[in-house]
């Protein structure tokens, strides 16, 4: 039997959701969220937080090891109101 590996997940700032193959696995804290028992391969994680990017990326499991991923989550930059220019009119109406 192969051995399986292990998935230890965090986030920076903490408090974020963690899912991994679009399941939810737990809210990041202080202590990394651990997903044991997994096969050889490739697996979609995802973590969410308000106020922040959604972060999603592509890890490899390999048997025995134990692989740890803890992103820095960006904030979300508020969008700066623009200024609205006052219109300008053209009178193109040439008939009187």
């Amino acid at each position: 039997i192969a051995p399986k590996g292990i998935l230890s997940a965090s986030s920076d700032p903490t408090g974020a959701y963690f899912y991994l193959d679009g399941k939810y696995k737990g809210y990041t804290s202080l202590t990394p969220i651990t997903v044991k028992d997994l096969y050889e391969g490739s697996y979609q994680v995802k973590f969410t937080k308000y106020g922040y990017e959604t972060y999603q990326t592509t890890i490899k499991i390999l048997p025995g090891q134990t692989t740890t991923i803890k992103p820095k989550l960006k904030p979300l930059v508020s969008p700066t109101p623009t200024p609205t220019p006052s219109p300008t009119y053209t009178n193109t109406n040439t008939s009187y």
